[in-house]
């Protein structure tokens, strides 16, 4: 397994480098001039030449590429364009609030979508299985926003029982934890949707199967068959989408920081994009790459984890 994942992690250099040039040459062909939101529409052509001289947007873009991957492999991402700090500073301040953020919904998605996805199946055809089918499809189809916005009514203006915006201090854990409920719900109410229907979906499919009815014929307890035979069977798919709805949920969570005013990466790439800061935007995505790549090694080592059949070649 571990030449497996030595292997992977050095095909995330020839990845991450075609992200890398890809993500350069599309940001510099979209129309804006960093140059001028940084100094306005008033400014002097002298002003403007002087400051596109100093961040080196008059070299040519492969010399200004070149620098970047340098910068890159001495851990430093540039400096913003607009605000002229330090990418690698701002990222490492906004992105413990959107990591916290994202497992925090992935943990409410977890626990309440297997749970809802292996009752629904056991109960099968019952008032508990319609129950579930329609909180899956209503989850399906409600806006993250809108959820988000009707949960920060309910418990923080009319109940007071949480904050409705900012995202607390890590040096203070129950202010943090606090801020970060919120926000945990909407995101992972949203994927629990998803998991509770492919739990179910997953374990119907398992429960039918041979080993199963012998399980039971053995007089083991029902619980026994469902956790240490099933579950554990049809783990695989729903790991699958864990890993990739974490990924997704990770990198689209502009929303949910919008709405309740976390200073994550989600808002520091949407006010990036609106100073067309494109060295902030380029390494903000680039960020987020790297990220969904682990992701989906950390979700390829699960599998084997999962079922020791797995082979890794």
């Amino acid at each position: 397994m571990w030449a497996y994942v030595i292997r992977k992690l050095l095909l995330l250099i020839p990845t991450a480098f075609v992200v890398l040039v890809i993500l350069f040459l599309m940001l510099r062909v979209v129309p804006g001039d960093p140059v001028m939101s940084a100094l306005g529409s008033e400014a002097s052509e002298q002003a403007v030449q002087a400051l596109r001289t100093e961040l080196g947007l008059d070299q040519p873009l492969y010399i200004q590429f070149i620098q970047y991957v340098e910068g890159i492999l001495q851990g430093d991402l540039g400096r913003s364009l607009v605000t002229r700090t330090s990418i690698t500073k701002e990222i490492a301040t906004a992105l413990p609030y959107t990591m916290s953020y994202a497992v925090g919904s992935l943990v409410v998605a977890i626990v309440l979508g297997i749970l809802f996805g292996v009752v629904t199946a056991v109960k099968r055809n019952t008032i508990i299985d319609y129950l579930g089918r329609v909180f899956s499809l209503a989850g399906l189809s409600f806006p993250e926003f809108y959820l988000g916005l009707l949960l920060m009514l309910l418990l923080a203006v009319h109940w007071d029982i949480l904050p409705a915006v900012g995202a607390g201090d890590f040096n203070n854990p129950k202010e943090l934890i606090r801020h970060l409920i919120l926000p945990s719900i909407t995101g992972g109410l949203i994927m629990t949707a998803y998991i509770t229907r492919l739990t179910r979906s997953s374990m119907l499919d398992v429960i039918r199967e041979d080993y199963i009815a012998t399980a039971r014929a053995k007089g083991l307890r029902e619980s026994t068959v469902i956790l240490r035979h099933a579950l554990k069977n049809a783990l695989i798919s729903i790991v699958t989408i864990i890993g990739m709805y974490f990924g997704l949920h990770f990198a689209g969570s502009i929303m949910v920081e919008m709405i309740f005013a976390r200073p994550g990466m989600g808002k520091l790439l949407l006010s990036a994009i609106k100073q067309n800061d494109y060295n902030v935007v380029q390494s903000v995505i680039f960020v987020y790459c790297l990220i969904i790549m682990v992701v989906n090694l950390i979700t390829d080592v699960v599998y084997g984890w999962i079922d020791p059949r797995i082979v890794y070649k």
